[in-house]
């Protein structure tokens, strides 16, 4: 882990040694609406947990949400113009608070919406804040609504909180995998692979070639996860890994309200 050796007894102090960790993606990041913030995050899969448990955990403490507050929205006259200027607004918000967003050093739960299974071992805190400025500036240019370079902001300030949230330098470098090895948790949770084609095909209907391609690739996609996990926790660094099963396509219609 890319930690300066002299920061080390600090950052061993300011995580403690939790119960419970979480990784994966949005179905344990508490995103709901495509919105997250504190309060979403306060009841997460992970965080009930815990909670079940009589185990204290630190959930993710967003300062505000990330870009917009979507249910929010919706509930008054929502306009492509007003969600355009919300953005600009939160991203510029959340530049203006960087480096440190957070009083927090960790969070127990570190599971980032939208990541894939190799974003556990690629993702690292320093990339993404690196992109918000740029992708900031490039939206407030772009004429009517860049959908693409919103949709990459939301994912790069998520990343950036949750994998760093106080903006410590030693810690941009580090992957989740490589923060769980650093804080020795009793047991890991882990939650990922629906961004591997299960969401297009379940989700949006889209059960192209490529969505093929990437579902049978999930098997050893799995297989290499475990692998970087065996090699970067190593013996007795994590007492128990919980993975959940994935979700299956065929059970999304029981998810639509009745008409």
């Amino acid at each position: 882990m890319p930690i300066d050796p002299e920061n080390v007894e600090r950052f061993r102090a300011a995580s403690g040694t939790p119960r419970t960790m979480a990784i994966g993606d949005s179905l344990f990041n508490g995103v709901r609406s495509l919105t997250i913030n504190a309060e979403l995050a306060s009841l997460s899969s992970p965080v009930m947990v815990a909670e079940a448990l009589g185990e204290p955990v630190q959930a993710p403490d967003y300062p505000r949400p990330i870009l917009f507050d979507l249910e929010a929205m919706l509930r008054r006259d929502l306009s492509l113009d007003a969600l355009r200027q919300t953005v600009i607004a939160n991203g510029k918000a959340w530049l203006d608070s960087a480096p440190r967003w957070s009083e927090h050093v960790f969070f127990d739960n570190i599971a980032v919406a939208g990541a894939e299974i190799d974003s556990l071992w690629q993702d690292r805190a320093g990339d993404y804040r690196a992109e918000v400025p740029f992708l900031v500036q490039q939206i407030e240019q772009s004429p009517g609504i860049p959908g693409e370079a919103i949709a990459r902001l939301w994912y790069a300030l998520n990343a950036g909180f949750l994998l760093n949230p106080s903006g410590e330098p030693d810690l941009n470098d580090c992957t989740a995998l490589e923060l769980v090895a650093f804080r020795r948790p009793e047991r890991l949770l882990v939650s990922i692979g629906s961004n591997e084609g299960l969401f297009r095909a379940g989700l949006l209907a889209r059960f192209t070639e490529t969505v093929r391609q990437e579902l049978q690739a999930i098997p050893a996609k799995m297989e290499d996860l475990a692998t970087r996990m065996a090699a970067t926790f190593g013996d007795g660094c994590v007492d128990h890994v919980y993975f959940t099963n994935l979700i299956k396509p065929s059970t999304i219609a029981n998810l639509m309200p009745r008409v």
